[in-house]
C-alpha cells in the first residue's frame, strides 16, 4: 500500500525553489572568497614641481605621466589620473622594473617586488625636471673633467654683503658654504669660451673638459642648480647634487642622459662612494647622512649624528668614507667650531671623533687611508687627523675661507681651494706649507687627475675654471666666464 502524496501548493514550490538558489548561490559566494588569491598588485602615486621652469616650485599630483613595469616574461603599462594615481593588479609574482616617464621631466626608474597575494605601495615618487642632452663621444675617455655650473640666485644671497677676513667671518655667512659675496651686477654677455666659436651655453649645466686639450668643452643641459659630483667606481654613472633636495643620475657612457634621481631629506651637502661601489653616501644639511644603494637607486638606511661634542649646533658638511668600506667620516661644521666623527660602516654607531678648526667645510683622505685633511673655512687653516686612532695631528694655516680638498695620487700634495683670497694653497702630507697659487674668484670645488699632473678648480665668483700643472705649482689655463652660472664641484671620470 503506498502512501498518500498531496501535491505541492505553487506558493511551497516558490518557497522550495528559492531554498535551492540561495544555497547555490551562498557555495558560490563562498567559493570566490575561499579560493586562492592569484598574483599581487601595485600601486603608487605620483608627484612633482607644479612649474617646470620655477625653483621652489609646490609639489603637485603629475597627471598623464606614464607607468610601464617589465619583467622578464612580463611587460605593462598604464598612465596616472589626475590624482597622480596608478595601479596594477593580478601581477604574476616577481621582480619588476618600474619606468615613469612624462615630457619635461627626468626619467624616474625602482626596481620592486611584487609577492603572491600581496600589495606593494610606491608613494609619492617625485619626478624631477629635466632631460639629458647628448655631448661629443669624447666625453667618455677617462680623466673627463665635469664642474657642476648653477645659475646665478641673488634671491638667496643675504641682505647684506658677507664679509670675510683672515681667521674669521662676519655675520651673514651661508652655513652651508654654497654662496659666499653678493656677485657683481654685470652682464658677462655672449661666452665665446676657448674654441673660438659662438656657444650659448646653458644656465644650469655640466661642464665637460678634454684632458688633453682644456680648450674643447661641451655642455650638458640641467633644470635644477647643480653642486656637488660623484662618479662611480667604474666611472660609467655621475650623481649630480642639487639644491633642491635631490641627486640626479646620470649615464656617462650613453652620451650623459638622465637615468634617475634619489630624493634626499634636505639640499645635499656633499657625497662619496664605498670602495666596492655598492653604497652612495650623501650627508644632507638637516643633519644625516643617506645611505643610497647604487645597485637599485634606493635609500636602504639613514646615519643619525651625535651632536657636536661642545654642544654648538652643527650640520654635517662633508663625508668620507675609509678605504676598507669599515668607516664613515663626517665633518660636524659650525661657524665656531668643528668635529670630525668615524662611523662604524656596520653598526651606524659612533667610533671616535676629534675636534678640528672652526667650520669644517671640506674633507679629503690619504691615498693609504691614515690621514684625513680637513678644510676649517672659519678658522683659516687645514686640520690633519690621523684615522687610527681618530686624532687631530696638527693645524695648519692656509689661505682665507678653505673650502675644498683634493690630494695627489701619491700623497705627496694636498690642494685647498681658499675662496676668501681667490688663491690655492698647496701642502705637504704632514700640512706644512708648499706654494699659494692664485686663481680667479672665490675658488670651490676642485680636484686632481689620476695621474697627478693636472689639478682643476672651480671658480664661483667669476665663472671660470683654472687648470693647474701639478709639478709645477702653476696655472696654465683658465677657460672664459660662463654667461650667469657659478661653477661648484668638480669631478674627474676614472
Amino acid at each position: 500500500m503506498c502512501c498518500d502524496m498531496k501535491p505541492l501548493k505553487p506558493a511551497n514550490i516558490m518557497i522550495l525553489l528559492f531554498l535551492v538558489l540561495l544555497l547555490a548561490s551562498s557555495q558560490g559566494y563562498c567559493q570566490f572568497f575561499s579560493a586562492p588569491k592569484q598574483g599581487g598588485s601595485l600601486f603608487g602615486n605620483v608627484i612633482g614641481p607644479s612649474g617646470l621652469n620655477t625653483q621652489g616650485a609646490r609639489y603637485a599630483p603629475i597627471e598623464g605621466a606614464t607607468v610601464t613595469i617589465k619583467s622578464p616574461n612580463h611587460t605593462t603599462e598604464t598612465v596616472t589620473d589626475y590624482t597622480g594615481g596608478f595601479q596594477f593588479a593580478n601581477l604574476p609574482a616577481g621582480e619588476y622594473s618600474v619606468m615613469i616617464n612624462k615630457p619635461g621631466y627626468g626619467p624616474y626608474v625602482e626596481k620592486v617586488e611584487v609577492k603572491e597575494g600581496g600589495i606593494h605601495k610606491m608613494s609619492n615618487i617625485s619626478l624631477i625636471p629635466g632631460g639629458g642632452l647628448s655631448t661629443a663621444a669624447g666625453v667618455i675617455v677617462p680623466d673627463t673633467v665635469y664642474v657642476a655650473f648653477a645659475k646665478m640666485d641673488d634671491s638667496k644671497y643675504a641682505s647684506q654683503t658677507t664679509m670675510w677676513k683672515k681667521g674669521a667671518i662676519m655675520q651673514g655667512a651661508d652655513p652651508f658654504a654654497l654662496e659666499g659675496n653678493n656677485p657683481q651686477a654685470v652682464d658677462r654677455g655672449v661666452n665665446p669660451y676657448d674654441q673660438g666659436s659662438q656657444i650659448s651655453a646653458y644656465d644650469n649645466s655640466l661642464m665637460t673638459i678634454d684632458p688633453k686639450d682644456a680648450s674643447k668643452l661641451d655642455y650638458i643641459k640641467l633644470d635644477g642648480r647643480p653642486t656637488w659630483l660623484q662618479f662611480n667606481v667604474a666611472g660609467t654613472k655621475l650623481y649630480v647634487a642639487t639644491d633642491q633636495n635631490y641627486v640626479l643620475i646620470y649615464d656617462v657612457l650613453a652620451n650623459n642622459i638622465l637615468i634617475g634621481s634619489i630624493s634626499v631629506p634636505s639640499m645635499a651637502t656633499d657625497m662619496a662612494l664605498s670602495p666596492d661601489g655598492n653604497f652612495l653616501f650623501i650627508s644632507y644639511s638637516t643633519g644625516g647622512v643617506m645611505v643610497v644603494d647604487t645597485r637599485s637607486h634606493s635609500p636602504v638606511n639613514n646615519i643619525e649624528l651625535p651632536p657636536i661634542s661642545d654642544g654648538s649646533l652643527a650640520y654635517p658638511a662633508d663625508v668620507e668614507v675609509s678605504r676598507d668600506g669599515m668607516r664613515i667620516y663626517v665633518a660636524l661644521s659650525s661657524a665656531t667650531s668643528g668635529e670630525v666623527v668615524c662611523i662604524d660602516a656596520y653598526s651606524k654607531q659612533p667610533v671616535g671623533s676629534c675636534m678640528v678648526g672652526a667650520q669644517p667645510v671640506g674633507m679629503a683622505l690619504s691615498p693609504d687611508g691614515s690621514r684625513l685633511y680637513v678644510a676649517n673655512k672659519n678658522s683659516a687653516d687645514v686640520a690633519v687627523v690621523s684615522t687610527s686612532p681618530v686624532s687631530l695631528i696638527s693645524r695648519n694655516r692656509v689661505g682665507v675661507s678653505p673650502t675644498k680638498v683634493a690630494v695627489t695620487p701619491d700623497g705627496r700634495k694636498i690642494f685647498v681651494s681658499c675662496a676668501g683670497s681667490n688663491e690655492v694653497t698647496v701642502l705637504s702630507s704632514m700640512g706644512s706649507a708648499v706654494a699659494n697659487i692664485n686663481v680667479g674668484s672665490e675658488p670651490m670645488g676642485i680636484a686632481v687627475t689620476s695621474d697627478g699632473t693636472r689639478c682643476y678648480v672651480a671658480n664661483k665668483g667669476d665663472g671660470t675654471v683654472s687648470v693647474i700643472d701639478v709639478n709645477a705649482n702653476y696655472v696654465i689655463k683658465t677657460t672664459r666666464a660662463q654667461p650667469h652660472s657659478q661653477p661648484f664641484g668638480v669631478a674627474i671620470k676614472p
